[in-house]
């Protein structure tokens, strides 16, 4: 007598494709959703021109790359970890968009939730089984070594970048330093008709800036001891290739009104640095 062989229980759940085959093709989707969302981030941080921030951005791509990597090679701890983060992510952009009533943020907070929600799928299980079982380790230690040589790439990269902030900020400070001198002290109107950039030029003219320097000296009279209190350096990125930098200068000086304090704010161009803008302040003693 012929006993029939029992239907596996998970064809009796899913049918006839074979659970692994299921797990693939929601981490496909995953990683295409990602890719998107992704590429759409790192668009939006390049027109907003802040370096600092496109770096960060590269480099929680990469690591979200790189887990997925292991997680593909079934990585069973990778999975749970990326998982959990990426539940509680969804979780907390849900329950911020409800408090606040920004109805934009449910949008990613409901992805991100379903999407944590697959790498404990079933089948995203099954598929992890299969992948220890067919993928070796000279096949990780590949992968591994591309994103190591990634991650140096971009270290390199970051350190080249701060020791070159670091020259632009000294830079700034010391040219910042002779404009509020110029402007603040020597009341040099001249000068900043000379370094004013296009778009303060556009916004006063000639005219404006004259009567903004004769508005500051009669505010202020005669300023004393100025010197710079603090320095703020940012990184623009103009696309495709071009880079540029910002700088927010500071001074304290004493005049007839107590206490001065001023800001200039500067820009490098191709010809030197230039004035984007300045104010002032004064307390009484």
């Amino acid at each position: 007598m012929n006993t029939d062989t029992p239907e596996p229980l998970w064809r009796e759940v899913v049918g006839d494709t074979e659970p692994w085959r299921r797990g693939r093709v929601l981490l496909v989707s995953v990683a295409i959703i990602n890719l998107l969302g992704q590429v759409l981030i790192a668009y939006s941080t390049v027109l907003i021109g802040a370096v600092e921030v496109v770096l960060f951005v590269a480099v929680s791509i990469l690591i979200w790359w790189l887990l997925f990597a292991f997680i593909w090679f079934g990585t069973h701890w990778v999975r749970f970890l990326l998982g959990s983060l990426t539940l509680l992510m969804g979780f907390a952009q849900l329950i911020w968009a409800i408090r606040d009533g920004a109805t934009v943020r449910l949008i990613p907070g409901t992805i991100d939730f379903l999407i944590g929600g697959v790498f404990f799928a079933p089948s995203v299980h099954f598929f992890a089984i299969r992948q220890r079982e067919r993928i070796r380790w000279p096949e990780k230690l590949a992968v591994a070594v591309v994103f190591a040589l990634l991650f140096a790439s971009f270290a390199g990269g970051f350190l080249a970048f701060s020791f070159h902030s670091a020259a632009m900020r000294e830079e700034a400070e010391q040219i910042g330093d002779g404009i509020l001198q110029r402007l603040i002290v020597q009341n040099d109107t001249k000068y900043l008709f000379d370094h004013a950039s296009e778009p303060l030029l556009h916004r006063y003219g000639t005219g404006g800036l004259s009567m903004l320097m004769a508005r500051k000296y009669m505010m202020l009279g005669d300023v004393h001891a100025l010197h710079v209190a603090a320095t703020r350096v940012r990184t623009v990125y103009h696309f495709p290739a071009a880079f540029g930098y910002v700088a927010d200068i500071d001074g304290e000086a004493t005049a007839k009104c107590g206490t001065v304090w001023s800001r200039v704010q500067i820009q490098r161009a191709s010809d030197g640095w230039q004035v984007n803008g300045f104010a002032w302040e004064c307390s009484a003693r």
